[in-house]
């Protein structure tokens, strides 16, 4: 329900600049009253609405200050505030916000805490569910979790609020940058993720089409080199992207990307489902954001019919990254008849190389193929140390 604003509690106050106003009451009042307009961007509704609530609630009249106080609104609600310096920064790739008083941002793989703080633990609440109303989403006692993406920015966005956080409410942002920035060549030469021996083998990579995993845990670098590894490919390949939400946007090339929908109550589509549907597109290269459940079986399938495949999976090292994917091929109902040894079997004839990532650093790369009957693993890159 819409409150009217004319019913504010006004107790007006004889504010005489625009440095005296609270731009956050202004910002949860209008966040709280009019999210429809907020989806959609509408800066002419909202500066109708911010003079009308400093008039009101203020008295404030001065054409100057109130010029000062709607681009002050403006900016924090059409991009994120406190934040926003981060979001913007060229090396910051994640920001953690732990409890209202304590943030952390990742730059290069490592943590930093930050001197930014919320004003309250409410500020915060109103912060994540501005970032809710922002994106579309929704964040409230029944569905305490979120998780979205800010196409705009380039921003995938976690959140969790009581009950199921115990203390504190959090968020975290991951932030994916400039498209045209994160090449391979960059990474190589601006954040030194990757040396030289490593750019020129996977250059060599992409141009034979072989299959690729890229393991890590979270924050590694591997969304990061899956970026820059599809921007190697020619405008002539064709390219089928399925993520769970979108972190690729990879403009000028032959890409088509899709992202489930999960969270809509009709017409849901999982990250299975769109695989199977990329294998109908016309695709030469499949891409899977991340590996995380049932779908790892369609995917092995589609790159057994010939397609190249190229995907991340959470995995601590090379080989460690073949009995998580065994595990993922088994969530699969039409799995559950294989055998382990089976499912490796299919894995190793359908992976080329393992790339293992940590702290925004290539750490080694693993060789996939079957000699004698035997399945093998044979580390050609280790960060450090020279392979031949």
């Amino acid at each position: 329900m819409l409150i009217n604003p004319f019913k504010l509690d006004i107790n007006m106050q004889n504010s005489t600049n625009a440095e005296s106003i609270d731009i956050e009451s202004i910002i949860k009042y209008l966040s709280t009253n009019y999210a429809k307009y907020l989806k959609n961007a509408d800066k002419d509704f909202f500066v109708d609405k911010i003079k009308e609530y400093i008039y009101l609630k203020y008295k404030l009249n001065n054409e100057k200050d109130i010029d000062s106080v709607i681009s002050k609104v403006l900016d924090k609600i059409f991009g994120y505030g406190i934040l926003q310096k981060y979001i913007d920064d060229e090396f910051t790739t994640d920001i953690r916000v732990v409890r209202f008083d304590l943030i952390y941002i990742k730059q290069k793989g490592k943590w930093q805490k930050i001197d930014e703080k919320f004003e309250s633990k409410e500020a915060l609440r109103d912060y994540i569910k501005y970032c809710a109303i922002k994106n579309d989403k929704t964040i409230n006692y029944d569905e305490p979790l979120l998780i979205a993406s800010d196409k705009e920015y380039k921003l995938r966005i976690e959140a969790g609020i009581s009950p199921v956080n115990s203390f504190n409410d959090n968020l975290v942002i991951r932030i994916h940058k400039n498209n045209n920035d994160m090449n391979l060549y960059n990474l190589y030469k601006k954040y030194k993720m990757i040396d030289k021996e490593v750019f020129k083998r996977l250059k060599e990579i992409i141009e034979s089409k072989l299959n690729v995993v890229i393991c890590g845990k979270g924050g590694s670098g591997k969304t990061t080199l899956l970026k820059a590894l599809l921007k190697e490919f020619d405008e002539n390949i064709s390219i089928t992207v399925s993520e769970e939400t979108s972190e690729l946007y990879i403009d000028n090339k032959n890409i088509i990307q899709r992202e489930i929908t999960l969270d809509r109550l009709d017409n849901r589509i999982s990250l299975e489902e769109l695989l199977k549907h990329s294998l109908v597109m016309s695709s030469d290269v499949l891409v899977v954001g991340e590996l995380k459940g049932e779908e790892t079986y369609v995917f092995f399938d589609a790159i057994n019919t010939g397609h190249m495949g190229i995907t991340t999976v959470h995995a601590n090292s090379v080989t460690s990254a073949i009995d998580r994917l065994v595990l993922l091929f088994k969530r699969n109902i039409k799995a559950e008849k294989y055998s382990e040894d089976f499912i490796k079997e299919i894995l190793y004839k359908n992976i080329d190389y393992i790339i293992y990532m940590q702290d925004f650093k290539l750490e080694s790369i693993g060789k996939v193929y079957i000699s004698n009957s035997v399945n093998t693993i044979q580390t050609i890159y280790k960060r450090g140390k020279n392979y031949e």
